[in-house]
């Protein structure tokens, strides 16, 4: 059976991994339920698969982003645990009866078909979020929120909308159009938070009116909360761009279906073309509209090196959103150590590994302040002490989880 790799947790009390898989197919989630006498249950969202008490032979453990051929058979050395009834998303929850180490790698394939490929994409011009940007016209007095969303992504900017004909916020204007412009870059939150551990995020968020998403990339720790909103908060996006490397996951799909079936226009953004004649992935622009600037990747073999990043200027600060991708990437194609105004990072990959950073060229950017959303001992190694250091002691950005709140700050 064809299973996509989420996430390669790890469990610090036990030393051992918990590796979450997604199916590629229905029947292969029924195969696996008759197996191990799981009962089909009616929640459609149910669909991951958590192996739990995992051990690896040297570097043959899974890596997420890929995809794995596994044989029903591998499953015999595995018991079910506990139902995972406060987990929306989680359908098996099985861990290895002995400690053998496992050979992930021969079951690694690269099977072209198991990602998306009758999406039809859009060059960002052509986009709808571009022609509704281009409509609102400038945004002033913006605001960037960093929610604490543990090892996932959720960041909001939002602003006050100027009249199309004054160009002022005349009260005229504020009057018919009192909801704040909203974004939101990515609807994330971490793989393992419970039910009512979204719910408090999204209580937070106050999603009580109309608002635009973008998607870094897809992962599902950056689009999670599509499955998770309910219905009336759903029905309040009004576009979302998202990049068109796409898993062909059961997960994936029941996002997608799901906002089409409240008739949510979908911006699917193709990769860029490279500058130059390497293997090496680059972020480029694919176009600015008053205060935001869109990058798209090169793709890669990795799906968080396949995505989007945006920028928003403000009045003083040029705010960054990063997903997961890697520092040389947005050092490269998207900053500029000779900008007048500051930027406000919010640091790539919840302060984990996210390629090579070099604390001198870092020390170049000028940069304002920012946020890490994070949650220690959930990977291993992560959030990285270097990363943590650097960003949070030395130049003062805010880790939510250490401050345990949301970040907040103004443009």
């Amino acid at each position: 059976m064809n299973l996509y790799c989420e996430r390669v947790l790890f469990d610090y009390e036990k030393q051992a991994y918990e590796v979450v898989f997604d199916f590629n197919n229905m029947s292969d989630l029924e195969e696996l339920a008759r197996r191990t006498n799981v009962q089909i249950s009616n929640v459609p969202s149910q669909t991951l698969l958590i192996l739990n008490n995992l051990k690896f032979e040297s570097y043959k453990g899974p890596r997420a982003g890929f995809w794995y051929d596994i044989p029903i058979c591998f499953f015999e050395n595995f018991k079910m645990i506990n139902e995972e009834s406060e987990y929306r998303l989680i359908k098996f929850n099985l861990t290895m009866r002995d400690d053998q180490k496992l050979n992930f790698q021969q079951f690694r394939t690269i099977d072209g078909k198991l990602y998306k490929k009758n999406e039809e994409t859009k060059d960002f011009y052509d986009s709808e979020f571009y022609k509704d940007i281009k409509e609102i016209g400038d945004i002033r007095n913006l605001q960037l929120i960093v929610r604490d969303v543990g090892c996932g992504n959720l960041n909001e900017v939002s602003g006050e909308k100027l009249c199309p004909i004054c160009n002022l916020e005349c009260c005229n204007w504020r009057g018919v159009n009192e909801d704040r412009f909203r974004l939101i870059y990515d609807l994330g939150g971490d793989v393992k938070f419970s039910n009512k551990e979204m719910d408090d995020i999204f209580d937070r968020a106050n999603l009580t009116s109309p608002f635009y998403a973008v998607i870094s990339h897809w992962d599902l720790d950056h689009y999670r909360a599509i499955l998770d909103l309910d219905d009336t908060q759903l029905r309040l996006m009004k576009n979302i761009v998202v990049p068109s490397k796409m898993p062909n996951t059961l997960q994936l799909n029941k996002g997608l279906n799901r906002l089409q079936s409240f008739g949510i226009n979908i911006d699917i953004i193709p990769p860029a073309l490279k500058r130059e004649r390497s293997r090496r992935i680059e972020l480029i622009s694919r176009g600015k509209i008053h205060n935001f600037k869109l990058f798209r990747s090169s793709d890669g073999a990795n799906i968080n090196q396949s995505g989007i990043v945006l920028t928003i200027e403000g009045d003083r600060k040029v705010a960054v959103l990063t997903g997961d991708h890697h520092y040389p990437q947005i050092y490269n194609g998207v900053l500029n150590r000779s900008s007048i105004k500051p930027y406000e990072l919010v640091v790539p990959h919840h302060g984990g590994n996210a390629g090579d950073f070099d604390l001198s060229l870092w020390n170049r950017i000028p940069l304002a302040s920012g946020g890490l959303s994070t949650k220690s001992f959930r990977y291993k190694n992560l959030p990285q002490g270097k990363i943590h250091n650097f960003f949070i002691t030395q130049k003062s950005f805010h880790c939510t989880e250490c401050r345990e709140s949301d970040y907040v700050t103004t443009l």
